[in-house]
């Protein structure tokens, strides 16, 4: 589960840094300093280039550590993420599917449109009642 992978990294990177060692006021204190300018950073990414889709939860993986409302927020922010990305593979396989012809450009030879009961319109019937085609190409041409 990538929560318990980031869960585990967390714990490992605070005993790197030793935060596990300080007391907790001051522990608190650099998490949310840290954790606040990545959430913050992330946020203004949103409107500006950059990945806030991966700064945010950092962000808020930071300040889950000693939070509990971050980790209630992270845990929102992930499930919100896992939709998305499963709308967007659903779109893709929908998007993938052959489209019905909308006009005579693209209806199979032989096709009006009358076979299924309804009428196409051609491109001349489209110009403002105007039924003039162009004159045939000529070898020279």
């Amino acid at each position: 589960m990538p929560e318990e992978r980031a869960r585990r990294y967390l714990e490992k990177l605070r005993r790197h840094l030793h935060l596990d060692r300080m007391h907790p006021l001051p522990r608190k204190i650099v998490v949310t300093l840290i954790g606040g300018l990545i959430l913050i950073i992330g946020v203004v990414m949103i409107v500006t280039p950059g990945p806030a889709f991966v700064l945010i939860p950092v962000g808020l993986l930071a300040l889950g550590s000693e939070f509990t409302w971050a980790e209630k927020a992270l845990r929102k922010t992930m499930e919100a993420l896992r939709n998305l990305r499963l709308k967007w593979k659903i779109t893709r396989k929908v998007a993938a599917f052959p489209r019905p012809c909308i006009s005579t450009m693209d209806a199979p030879a032989g096709f009006t449109g009358s076979d299924a009961g309804f009428s196409i319109p051609t491109p001349n019937a489209l110009t403002n009642g105007s039924s003039t085609t162009p004159p045939p190409l000529s070898p020279g041409n």
